[in-house]
This record gives structure tokens, sequence and C-alpha cells, in this order.
């Protein structure tokens, strides 16, 4: 009983050892959404929440990579002219839920499926079929992008597939809604485990 009291401590230190605040990775992109607002010629109103979160050292690692794209995409793809962009951070139990908002024009489902058709990622016919939130799945396919021309802000690279194969990496999800409110706006959110220090086995022996 005493070990086990010992080792439980000892856990809970080094758990909170490994966390780290999110404003570690946060801090980086008012300037880089600025830069890129100006060089597209937009006006963006940036805001941050919740940058006193804590989250894993590993999770965070690859976390900044994964928003900066969310960004770009948002600032290239959701905003028209003008618009704000909100990254937010919250805890939800054990787990840490990280958005992306934007309130600009939404997703263009009829030409996301039919970017989709084009590159064969889904049939016609199987399109057809296709739900709103099933159409909006297909952002996250490696073969998809709906930009017509390569900038150096988006449309290059492997995109949304990345960012999604980051997030399963570390045991979370992505989802995205849109339009959020009033038939505007878009929102990627990240749901992420706080810790990857620990994971529930069971140990067999014969």
């Amino acid at each position: 009983a005493q070990l086990a009291r010992l080792l439980s401590e000892t856990q809970g230190q080094l758990l909170v050892i490994r966390l780290v605040q999110i404003e570690m990775i946060f801090s980086q992109f008012p300037r880089m959404v600025r830069d890129l607002s100006l060089r597209e010629g937009k006006q963006v109103e940036f805001r941050m929440e919740g940058g006193d979160v804590e989250l894993d050292r590993t999770v965070l690692s690859g976390l900044g990579g994964a928003l900066a794209h969310l960004l770009r995409n948002a600032v290239d793809h959701g905003i028209d002219k003008s618009g704000t962009i909100v990254l937010a951070a919250k805890h939800m139990n054990d787990r840490v839920h990280v958005s992306v908002v934007d309130n600009g024009v939404g997703i263009d489902y009829d030409r996301v499926k039919q970017v989709a058709i084009e590159r064969g990622i889904v049939t016609e016919e199987a399109a057809a079929h296709l739900r709103k939130q099933e159409i909006a799945e297909l952002l996250f396919h490696p073969n998809m992008s709906t930009n017509t021309e390569v900038t150096d802000i988006s449309g290059r690279g492997v995109g949304l597939s990345a960012v999604q194969s980051f997030v399963k990496e570390v045991g979370g999800h992505i989802s995205v809604v849109s339009p959020v409110l009033d038939g505007k706006g878009t929102k990627f959110l990240l749901d992420l485990p706080i810790s990857l220090a620990t994971v529930q086995v069971l140990l067999v022996e014969s």
C-alpha cells in the first residue's frame, strides 16, 4: 500500500512536470495572422482565449504546426475581405478542446463535392447522397484542395490531412462545423488528451 501511494505521488508529479501552458505556442500566431492578412489585403481581427490551459509537451510540440495550417486556411479560405478569427483552448474534463473559428463565408459544399468528384475521391453517384457533414469530412482527404492555384499561404503541401494525422497520432479527434452562426463561418475543433504520459494496459502472463 505504501509503495502504491509513493508510485501514485511520483506519477502525479511527473505529469505536472510534463504540462506546459498552451500560451507557449499561441504567442507566435498574432504576428503570423497579421502578416498573412496584410499580404492578402484583408482586415482580420484576431483573438486568442485560454492561453493558460496546460497540455503535455509531446502534444504541444506538434500542435503548433497544425494550428498554423488551420489559421492560414481561415485567412485564405474563410475570410473574404474582413472578419474575425478566434483561437481558443479550454478544459473539458480530462481533455482539452482547441478551436479555430472564423466568421467568413463558410464552406462551399457544392464546390467541395465537385472537386472531390474531379479528383476521384468519390463517385458522382455516391456524392449525390452525401450529407453536409460527410462532405466536410472530404476536406481531410490527402488529395483534396479547392484552391485553383498554389499560393504562399495555403494550397500547397498535404493540407488538412496532415492536421488530422497529427490529431489521431496523439489520440485526439478533429471535426469541422460550417456554418457556425447566421449562415456564416467555419469552426475546426481539435479534441486532445491533456497527457500522453500514462496508458491504461492489462498485463497477461502465461
